[in-house]
């Protein structure tokens, strides 16, 4: 982070760095007038060069990146086509145009924000064919500093990959929830269980910490200071692939030191420092890698990006104003045909601009108030269509709507549109939806019992109450029509009734942990219920198989009390 005395240089020659880029970007224009002549060209990288020696003595990393970038992209020029050095030169002149409305922008701030710049940078890299930074490229911490409780284990065995195997599905279900953005706080929370248990069982050799950051930085999407964007989905399908590579067994992992990893652990825990989430684990990660809590959050972030744009952007109150004017023009369209004594010109007008105040409705997905303007519209195109005044009635109809219409036309209403567009997905029905909520704390019920069950204990009497909560999640599942839930609940039945009960104590971990991942995942399919009628039939898969190694693991502890 810049220090706050190179913020306060910049403000001393604030009106030179304008001046360069200024240069800088006429020096482009005049090269793209007359692309034979390198001159001009020449000329722009000079100045480019004294903004890059500026940036650099002030320690500005992101406006020092964006001139380096910029600079080689323009030497790329010459060797290109006519067209190409169109479309090149348009996208430096908008990221140098973008570096000096950062540079205004910062000058005003008691901190430098290098990922205000990171759009206008990728822009560049991608015109150039270079790697896009990520969002942690001006973050730099040491994540792979030693946990005392922790030892840098080797997955050594068949057992071990399997357990990854397992884990890694029980991630993938969560995943696809969140992707579908159906369950995204259920499948966020699915996810964390299974970094969870990688951390205790499954851990990277030569990135232990990798798992941990990634539990903790999803406490941020969960908590919602974390907002989730394109990139960071494309994150989480490069966490998958990590936990593939545990199932590589020892002769990969010994390889385990290629880049990408790095650069995934670090970006995670750039993630968690700027998501700020409240929990316990995040303070003790933070407190660990000697991070402070940053007063530069996602969020001010997003408010600082939204800032620096200024009000060049159109947002939903400039449409909102843009929508309003058209209702001011077609009523005053509408009045002037009743008081000149019917002039068809005016009508027609009026017929215009419903048409274009129905397009801006259809763009905002304001279909209800869009349906309610269709009926006028209709009425009017017939008026003009047979050259005679509207009678009074319809007249009045008009009116009424475009009065409605203006009343949702504000910021907050319009934004409650936003996202209606798509297929609608299946939705359960009342009796079903009531059912799906029974069985659920029928679930949270089961998981409580046993909670009790193995924190005191393990104690016999208890079994009952939960074979009985069980038996209620059978049911419910069964006149929900789930067939797969219902079989799977049946399995769990003859593990209670047949192995818990007659071997509480002599139970293995492995089947306790097994049993609560297959409850889990009924919990979460119900939730996902909620949100669609047809949630992703991973989960009850994902449930099945761990029913299939639940019954393997009691098979082998028979085999060997025997």
């Amino acid at each position: 982070m810049t220090q706050a005395s190179a913020l306060q240089s910049l403000d001393l020659i604030l009106e030179d760095v304008s001046a360069e880029i200024n240069l800088s970007i006429n020096a482009l224009e005049q090269y793209s007038r007359k692309p034979d002549s390198n001159t001009t060209l020449k000329k722009a990288l000079v100045h480019l060069n004294k903004l890059k020696g500026v940036f650099t003595l002030l320690e500005m990393l992101g406006a020092q990146r964006l001139v380096a970038d910029a600079i080689a992209l323009i030497k790329k020029l010459p060797k290109l086509s006519r067209d190409a050095q169109s479309d090149l030169l348009s996208i430096v002149s908008t990221a140098l145009a973008r570096l000096m409305r950062y540079s205004e922008h910062v000058n005003q701030k008691p901190y430098d924000l290098p990922q205000l710049l990171l759009p206008a940078i990728n822009s560049i890299r991608a015109a150039i064919n270079a790697p896009q930074l990520s969002e942690s490229i001006f973050f730099e911490c040491d994540f792979n500093m030693p946990r005392n409780d922790r030892q840098r284990n080797l997955i050594t065995s068949e057992e071990s990959a399997e357990k990854s195997r397992h884990f890694r599905q029980m991630y993938q279900i969560g995943l696809i929830e969140v992707l579908r953005q159906t369950n995204i706080i259920g499948g966020l929370k699915m996810m964390q269980k299974a970094l969870n248990k990688l951390d205790s069982e499954c851990p990277r050799p030569k990135f232990p910490n990798m798992w941990w950051i990634a539990e903790a930085m999803l406490d941020g999407y969960i908590e919602g200071s974390l907002v989730l964007t394109k990139n960071r989905l494309k994150l989480f399908s490069r966490i998958d692939r990590q936990i593939r590579q545990v199932e590589n067994k020892p002769e990969n992992m010994l390889q385990d030191n290629r880049a990408e990893t790095a650069l995934l652990t670090k970006e995670m825990l750039y993630l968690t420092m700027i998501g700020s989430a409240s929990t316990e684990q995040v303070k003790e990660l933070l407190s660990h890698f000697n991070l402070q809590a940053s007063a530069i959050s996602d969020a001010l972030i997003r408010q600082e990006t939204q800032e620096m744009r200024g009000p060049s952007d159109q947002d939903y109150h400039s449409i909102a104003e843009t929508l309003m004017d058209e209702i001011k023009a077609i009523k005053l369209a509408l009045n002037n045909s009743l008081e000149n004594a019917f002039e068809p010109l005016d009508l027609a007008q009026a017929h215009k601009q419903m048409l274009n105040l129905s397009n801006l409705l259809k763009i905002l997905q304001v279909e209800d108030q869009r349906i309610r303007l269709n009926v006028a519209i209709e009425l009017v195109a017939s008026a003009v269509k047979d050259k005679k005044p509207l009678p009074d009635k319809d007249i009045n109809i008009l009116f009424i709507v475009l009065d409605s219409i203006y009343k949702v036309l504000n910021e907050s209403e319009l934004a409650k549109y936003a996202g209606n567009s798509g297929p609608k997905r299946l939705k359960l029905s009342k009796n079903q939806m009531v059912i799906c909520e029974n069985t659920h704390k029928h679930v949270r019920q089961l998981i409580e019992l046993f909670e009790q069950f193995n924190n005191k204990n393990r104690r016999v009497l208890m079994l009952k109450d939960i074979h009985d909560s069980l038996d209620n999640i059978r049911l419910g599942f069964k006149q929900l029509k789930v067939e797969a839930a219902t079989s799977i609940c049946e399995g769990c039945l003859v593990f209670i009734d047949h192995h818990l009960t007659n071997n509480p104590h002599t139970t293995t971990d492995t089947a306790i942990n097994l049993f609560a991942d297959i409850v889990g995942s009924l919990e979460f399919y119900l939730e996902t219920l909620k949100h669609t009628a047809k949630p992703s039939e991973k989960i009850l898969e994902f449930a099945q198989n761990s029913l299939l190694h639940l019954n393997r693991e009691n098979n082998q502890s028979k085999k060997l009390s025997n």
